[in-house]
């Protein structure tokens, strides 16, 4: 939430960040959404794993790779109008069959 609300305010945007949330039995979906400046996700730079003693050296990149290793499912969907991340984690004990 607070990229999107920075890349918006970057971006000289007067508008909101919006930030979804939808809870079901099995699983919560979490979507923010603004109007900031898109970005290249396969041109954000390499770093080490999050679990390497390497990492530490980094002050800042941990978002992207933070979501996908804590998020079930992860979606970024990004143009020069906005960025939308939607996140599912679902709850132990469940799984995506239907």
């Amino acid at each position: 939430v607070t990229n999107a609300i920075e890349a918006q305010v970057m971006s000289g945007v007067d508008d909101r960040v919006v930030v979804r949330c939808n809870l079901a039995a099995e699983q919560i979906e979490i979507e923010v959404t603004d109007r900031g400046e898109g970005f290249d996700p396969d041109g954000v730079r390499a770093l080490p794993d999050v679990e390497s003693p390497e990492r530490l050296e980094y002050e800042s990149g941990l978002g992207l790779s933070l979501m996908r290793r804590l998020a079930d499912e992860t979606t970024l969907e990004t143009s020069v109008d906005g960025t939308a991340v939607r996140l599912v984690v679902r709850f132990s004990g469940t799984t995506d069959e239907t």
